[in-house]
């Protein structure tokens, strides 16, 4: 029976998913482009599909003295209509990651550089259903080792920061509110300002002065109080923002800015 052993492994970590989390399978997907694909086949090389990555894994030979490095070609493709609104991407596009020399024993971590456009041989219905994120070159020596110290390519993305913005109907619009960051003690504290730019006359909307860096499970605790002597509490702790939801402000420097939109009505 064939002993296959790995050769290295390719992984993810997204800050919006948070450290140490596994990606949604639907976020992101590693496969080989067809002609790696090809290649591969014609040196018995696997890929086996791991929590925030992949795998690659190649038959033992008893004479295994390939030193000449393989020239894989991988595609980093997701299948999630909102990737594009919750990643800060390195630059601008087209990029692919390729090896670097910032590496800490078994762990290298893959830098981004600027490419030529290219179809990597998908038609465009192909792209369209699932884009073509970005690529990854990589040259790894085909020799197999029985150690459990594989080569770890890492690849860091990053979230996407933006604007929080809080609208408020119903008898909430007609009190004078505040918004409140309970972590204001042990961090520096997020503001909210009034926005001129509301859905009705009759609604209120604040704006926090800051950007926010997204997270698929937001840490941000927020509580709405009156505007007085009192500051009577009215939301113990308001509802964090998502993706699904993502609009345009204007700024108080008339600037435009991307706003995560927040709608509470009470």
């Amino acid at each position: 029976m064939a002993r296959f052993l790995p050769l290295f492994s390719v992984q993810l970590a997204h800050d919006f998913f948070g450290v140490g989390n596994e990606l949604p399978d639907a976020a992101f997907q590693i496969e080989p482009s067809k002609s790696c694909a090809e290649s591969m086949k014609k040196e018995n090389l696997l890929i086996r599909t791991r929590s925030s990555g992949i795998e690659v894994w190649r038959e033992q030979f008893d004479f295994n003295d390939v030193t000449t490095p393989f020239k894989f070609e991988f595609l980093l493709r997701s299948k999630d209509p909102y990737v594009e609104t919750y990643t800060a991407w390195d630059m601008d596009k087209p990029f692919s990651y390729s090896d670097a020399a910032n590496e800490l024993g078994a762990i290298r971590l893959l830098k981004p550089r600027k490419v030529e456009e290219q179809d990597f041989g998908l038609s465009s219905f192909e792209r369209q259903r699932h884009p073509v994120l970005c690529s990854i070159h990589l040259q790894h020596t085909l020799a197999t080792s029985a150690q459990s110290d594989i080569t770890q390519y890492k690849i860091q993305l990053h979230s996407k920061a933006m604007h929080w913005k809080y609208y408020f109907s119903g008898a909430l619009a007609k009190k004078k509110l505040t918004i409140v960051d309970l972590d204001a003690e042990s961090i520096q504290g997020v503001r909210f300002i009034p926005s001129s730019n509301v859905v009705t006359e009759n609604s209120l909307a604040f704006v926090s002065e800051a950007k926010l860096p997204m997270r698929s499970i937001p840490t941000q605790r927020f509580q709405l109080r009156e505007e007085d002597a009192t500051g009577r509490v009215l939301m113990r702790r308001l509802p964090n923002a998502s993706i699904n939801k993502i609009g345009k402000e204007r700024g108080p420097d008339g600037q435009s800015l991307v706003v995560a939109e927040i709608y509470i009505h009470q």
